[in-house]
């Protein structure tokens, strides 16, 4: 697997109290931060208002507290350098400035938004976060501190139902990032060069979704920085799924909006509606066991030779997790599978391959075509949907070491 997808991207656990009103952490004054970490913050008056600014490639971010971007200036080096390697171009510039959530149906606190100069033909999107600024809110400085740090791996039982707790969360991190606007913004303009043509403010400005850029393109890019931990567990719980969406589909389809009280409760126990597009059904666990030793590094062929075989260990992860598999719906379901897909084409093609997908719907060529430059993963949609589903069990077997 490359560089990139090892990387950890911190999404911390606030930003899910964030998407339901909650709010939690210690009170206090922050921690005085080192001066190598606000070395490259400049000050920056707006009216009779103080703000901070960091520059990096494809951004410019304003904030009212140093500290903020402190926590979130790494997030967005790494998804800029994740958009690169996707592209193998640097995303156009972007304004973004930094907004700090409150509870639903309260007002905005005041400085919850960080004022801006805008600069002409510059898109200006949000990054919001929770607690107050400067992390001296409900939630921000212990959720900074938490950012800053791998997540514990302690024996207790978390809400998720896992050993240590992440199984529910990681599913739910790349949903409630804050990056997401930003994301859509640096897509909205790579299809806006590709195709020589721009479209109206909201989309550019990641407010809506651009119609040139197909949706998977999003969640897939936002999960290029996922690290194996999450990975592998998000695996588990689309390997428990019986409601994949079938690639033919996935690849075309708009993304499902989530449930936000499926977030509050870490996964609601058989509410059912799950989306009527999701019959993807278990297809593609063949080959006489899921999870069993993968094809093609013999005779199994440059096409992706089939992976099964005789193993169960997959099986046993797909058992194991399936008391909690109904996390998985709608607009998670999307999410999940966006993200482990991505991983898929990134460890067998390339991370370029990704890219090339995605260019060829945001000019309107035939996806079939951009499939057909496969040299390793199978080169039409039916077969690669067979293949993806039995890389998931062969990679946690393998992180078994089965």
């Amino acid at each position: 697997m490359s560089r990139l997808v090892r990387t950890s991207v911190p999404t911390a656990a606030f930003l899910l109290a964030t998407l339901v009103g909650c709010a939690s952490g210690r009170q206090g004054g922050p921690a005085e931060l080192p001066p190598a970490a606000v070395a490259n913050i400049e000050l920056r008056m707006v009216g009779s208002e103080t703000t901070w600014v960091a520059r990096g490639a494809g951004y410019e971010l304003a904030a009212r507290s140093q500290r903020d971007i402190v926590w979130l200036q790494p997030l967005v080096d790494r998804q800029a350098t994740a958009f690169r390697a996707v592209f193998d171009t640097v995303p156009a510039l972007v304004q973004a400035a930094v907004e700090h959530a409150t509870a639903p149906g309260t007002p905005s606190a005041p400085g919850a938004v960080t004022p801006i100069i805008p600069s002409p033909g510059i898109p200006l999107v949000t990054l919001t976060i929770g607690g107050g600024p400067g992390g001296t809110g409900t939630s921000g400085d212990g959720d900074a501190a938490r950012a800053r740090k791998p997540p514990s791996r302690g024996t207790g039982r978390g809400s998720g139902g896992d050993k240590d707790g992440r199984r529910s969360d990681v599913v739910f991190e790349g949903a409630a990032s804050p990056l997401r606007q930003l994301v859509r913004a640096w897509l909205s303009a790579r299809a806006s060069a590709l195709t020589s043509h721009s479209v109206g403010h909201a989309a550019s400005a990641g407010v809506m979704n651009d119609p040139r850029v197909p949706a998977w393109a999003e969640d897939a890019l936002l999960g290029m920085t996922a690290d194996s931990t999450r990975v592998n567990a998000v695996a588990r719980e689309l390997i428990a799924s019986d409601s994949l969406y079938p690639l033919d589909q996935f690849f075309t389809m708009l993304r499902p909006p989530i449930d936000v009280r499926q977030v509050a409760s870490g996964g609601a126990r058989g509410a059912g509606d799950r989306p009527s597009q999701g019959g993807g059904g278990t297809g593609g666990r063949g080959g006489g066991g899921i999870g069993g030793g993968m094809g093609g590094r013999g005779g199994g062929g440059a096409r992706g030779g089939g992976m099964g075989g005789g193993g169960r260990q997959g099986q046993g992860d797909a058992q194991a997790a399936r008391p909690n598999s109904d996390i998985l719906r709608g607009g998670m379901l999307f999410n999940a599978e966006a993200l482990v897909l991505s991983h898929c084409l990134t460890a067998q093609e390339g991370t370029r391959f990704v890219g090339t997908l995605i260019d060829a719907q945001m000019t309107g060529k035939p996806l079939s075509d951009a499939v057909g430059t496969a040299k390793v993963v199978p080169a039409d949609l039916t077969r690669l949907d067979d293949y993806w589903r039995r890389w998931m069990a062969y990679r946690l077997q393998d992180a078994h070491g089965g």
